[in-house]
């Protein structure tokens, strides 16, 4: 079992975690204002991400996994900040 774990991160695609470095990211910049605020511009964030890139589709590949690692990200972050 803790061999498993200890491999999930090895597992992530790389591309999947730059998206949830973000979404952590975001929610540290944007907790300042209010962490409600922080939560939906990391919602926000991830979703015009993959509108953009599904209207540029000649240069970007839209995919739902990209926003929802993005979202993922920012409860990460929320968890972390969350206090005990």
């Amino acid at each position: 079992m803790l061999e498993q774990a200890m491999a999930l991160p090895a597992r992530i695609p790389p591309d999947k975690a730059l998206h949830m470095l973000t979404g952590i990211f975001l929610f540290a910049v944007l907790h300042f204002f209010s962490v409600p605020a922080a939560v939906a511009g990391v919602v926000i964030a991830a979703v015009s991400k993959e509108i953009y890139d599904r209207m540029h589709a000649d240069q970007h590949t839209c995919d739902v996994w990209d926003a929802i690692a993005t979202i993922i990200g920012g409860l990460i972050g929320l968890l972390c900040w969350w206090p005990m």
